[in-house]
């Protein structure tokens, strides 16, 4: 399937491309924005755009194999310094390694196993409430109060509903001003108990709950 790239993800290639190879560029590439673009398309881009990384990986005529008299170092469970099955790349990002992905956030990595790279990244702002407040509560998001996604300070973070995100989002209650958005969340909160106390007051089973009544 065709990657199309965003403004971002290009200079992003343009920046890192120079002195490593393909393979490597396309695990930092895939790493920071979340994706899994293979090295052909990389490679491809590269091509494409007329960029060059710098790196000879052809083998020269004379030169001697890197494994020549070494059984097995590139083979799982061979000489003691061969990779090993489950072993992370010298390439692979480290733990706490943080970088701005393409929602604005700043991600850190948080874990060296999972399934892609949404289980091993998450969002610094979490990080930094939950090591303050404890677990985030199912449902609950955390808005950043002066606008700023990369401000994870904790006075800057306030825990909100998904309910109460929406009419935030939507009466756009958002300002450059904490006190501005703080403001902004109590009235989303008070409008939210409101909402659901009308539409209580107007289900079909407290209507015929009246009807039984009468």
């Amino acid at each position: 399937m065709h990657h199309k790239y965003s403004n971002e993800q290009k200079q992003f290639i343009y920046d890192h491309v120079k002195g490593i190879t393909s393979i490597e560029l396309t695990k930092l590439f895939n790493a920071h924005f979340e994706l899994d673009i293979t090295p052909k398309k990389m490679k491809a881009f590269m091509g494409n755009h007329n960029l060059t990384n710098g790196v000879d990986a052809s083998f020269k005529k004379g030169r001697e194999p890197i494994n020549k008299g070494k059984k097995g170092m590139f083979n799982v469970g061979g000489n003691k310094t061969s990779f090993k099955k489950g072993q992370q790349s010298v390439n692979t990002l480290p733990l706490g390694y943080e970088a701005v992905k393409s929602d604005g956030y700043v991600y850190i990595k948080a874990s060296m196993i999972g399934r892609d790279y949404r289980d091993m990244w998450t969002r610094r702002s979490k990080v930094v409430w939950e090591s303050v407040n404890g677990i985030l509560p199912t449902g609950y998001y955390l808005l950043h109060l002066d606008g700023n996604k990369t401000n994870d300070e904790t006075s800057n973070l306030k825990a909100v509903s998904k309910a109460e995100m929406l009419i935030i989002n939507k009466q756009k209650l958002i300002y450059d001003d904490p006190k501005l958005t703080a403001s902004g969340v109590m009235i989303a909160q008070v409008l939210d108990k409101t909402y659901k106390s009308i539409n209580k007051i107007q289900s079909p089973k407290n209507h015929e709950q009246e009807g039984a009544n009468d």
